[in-house]
């Protein structure tokens, strides 16, 4: 088999490719991995839309490939947001169709579905941790470790409220350590 035959190219980039590009980007907002035997079936799925309708609008093999290109990231784009917001088991909810979660843990519904927020971290030695859930913030998705990083750290003091301690600049939380999260409405608790 001649690997640099232009049909074996051709073929390759317009049934995988697409579906590679899209697969990456899905996995960018999640850690979540899968085996490589179920990836090439993701990514021969994945590429069934790009390609056909590539295959529909132009003739051209170079504006194919760009357009195929294009497609996935677009594709790849759409596909992971709806993944990420859960999107497609609440239109089934919404036709009032019993539906599964896309999502695995709590964990992840309590901070996909979160705007960015106040927090009181609750751990299992009893020390609280208060701190700003924002864009500089991550937590993670990887099952069997599920930390957290908060961006701000802030104290509780009596008839003031919550003071930002100027000199952190973050606090990373391991998973082993936290016994609970509560996330905060509005901008200062009386907590």
């Amino acid at each position: 088999m001649n690997i640099s035959n232009p049909e074996i190219l051709y073929t390759f980039t317009m049934l995988i490719l697409p579906g590679m590009i899209i697969d990456y980007i899905i996995r960018l907002t999640s850690s979540r991995e899968v085996t490589n035997s179920t990836r090439i079936w993701y990514w021969c799925g994945y590429s069934l839309i790009p390609s056909y309708l590539t295959d529909l609008l132009v003739s051209s093999i170079t504006c194919k490939f760009v357009l195929s290109v294009i497609l996935a990231l677009v594709f790849g784009y759409v596909l992971a947001y709806v993944k990420q917001r859960d999107l497609f088991s609440k239109l089934l909810t919404c036709l009032k169709l019993s539906t599964r979660t896309n999502l695995k843990t709590s964990w992840e519904y309590a901070f996909i579905h979160r705007n960015y927020c106040f927090v009181v971290v609750h751990l299992t030695n009893g020390q609280i941790y208060r701190g700003y859930y924002g864009s500089d913030s991550h937590v993670s998705d990887y099952y069997e470790q599920l930390d957290l990083f908060l961006e701000n750290v802030y104290t509780y003091e009596e008839n003031i409220g919550w003071v930002l301690k100027e000199e952190l600049d973050g606090v990373y939380i391991p998973y082993k350590e936290i016994q609970a999260i509560e996330f905060i409405k509005n901008e200062q608790s009386d907590k």
